[in-house]
């Protein structure tokens, strides 16, 4: 949230801008402050939950408190593994570290949700430096139910 200079100039070369997010007390405190830049520069993009610890209620909550702060949430979340950590220890993406495994799926997921979004905003002719407007809980990409079950089933 402190760096709204850089953010702003790398914002106006971004085609779309992916904001993590833990689902924490901390973390909802900071996340208009890093919004902010965001939407602005009109830049299409979407919120991201990170390292959600498994049912934890706090997931919920967060869901709740991003609703109305005009960025879309991806309806893909990124849980709380040790495969990230082990895959940067190692130099390598979760996809080539664990390939398999349920974080290397999360990911995929999510990909898939953005490239949609991606495509979605070129077809509309937004893309490519545009400007975009995203309406609240638009989705493209996976059906967020489908996203849902692969989520729940990685975590089992």
């Amino acid at each position: 949230p402190r760096a709204e200079v850089p953010l702003a100039a790398l914002l106006r070369s971004a085609d779309f801008a992916l904001v993590p997010l833990r689902p924490s007390t901390f973390d909802l405190a900071t996340l208009q402050q890093t919004l902010r830049p965001i939407l602005a520069a009109r830049r299409p993009g979407c919120i991201v939950l990170n390292s959600c610890p498994a049912r934890a209620p706090e997931i919920a909550r967060t869901r709740e408190a991003t609703q109305s702060l005009g960025l879309s949430l991806a309806p893909v979340e990124l849980g709380e593994r040790r495969a990230y950590m082990r895959a940067v220890a190692s130099g390598r993406g979760v996809s080539e570290f664990e390939p398999a495994g349920p974080a290397a799926a999360e990911i995929a997921a999510l990909w898939t949700y953005v490239a949609g979004r991606l495509a979605n905003e070129t077809d509309n002719g937004t893309g490519e430096g545009g400007s975009a407007s995203i309406p609240e809980g638009a989705h493209f990409g996976p059906d967020p139910v489908s996203a849902t079950r692969a989520h729940s089933s990685a975590r089992s």
